[in-house]
């Protein structure tokens, strides 16, 4: 008698339970990707095989939400238009790029866009992966984190970044459907350290 009550107790409760998660509701995000700024890691790539040039590489990770799940783009989606225009968009460089990144560098206590005729603006913009957000076929909410890696700074070498340099960034994302982020700025850095 007392397995039979245990079996229906834990047979209602698994039963609550299941009604419990369908009664659940998706996030309610807005169809504009956000993005918060989660972290900045500095990684130091010293010379090797002849190589006399110090460099830094820079890690962000980014924290993101989006209400319709279309965020990233896939080697089909260079395909089509508008991701095959190669003028206009964000800093004028078309639209297969989706994550846009402007460094700033502190001259004077304070920090200024950083654009030279080797690193014009949109120069850092590039394109991540498509991130899977339906179910079933259908538009689903995205949460989670993303990490990119710049490519390595060279320092030092009469052009570009030198040690001691401090450096941040704005990055921001877009989504398929042309959406727009908000704009982070990451904190800063001092390269060479």
């Amino acid at each position: 008698m007392n397995q039979f009550r245990l079996s229906g107790l834990i047979a209602l409760l698994a039963l609550a339970g299941a009604g419990t998660s369908s009664c659940l509701t998706p996030p309610d995000y807005p169809v504009e990707p956000t993005i918060s700024f989660n972290n900045v890691k500095l990684n130091r790539i010293l010379p090797t095989n002849g190589n006399t040039i110090e460099q830094d590489e820079l890690v962000f990770t980014l924290d993101f939400q989006d209400g319709d799940g279309d965020l990233g783009l896939d080697p089909n989606d260079l395909l089509v238009p508008p991701f095959t225009i190669k003028t206009g968009g964000h800093n004028n460089t078309g639209f297969d790029k989706n994550i846009f990144i402007q460094v700033f560098k502190k001259v004077n206590g304070r920090f200024v866009k950083y654009v030279t005729p080797l690193q014009p603006q949109g120069s850092q913009d590039t394109t991540f992966p498509r991130l899977d957000g339906s179910i079933d076929g259908k538009p689903a909410p995205l949460r989670g984190s993303m990490t990119y890696k710049l490519p390595p700074l060279l320092l030092d070498s009469g052009v570009g970044y030198n040690t001691n340099d401090e450096v941040r960034y704005e990055i921001s994302i877009l989504d398929r459907a042309m959406h727009v982020s908000n704009v982070i700025t990451t904190s800063s850095v001092v390269l060479g350290k």
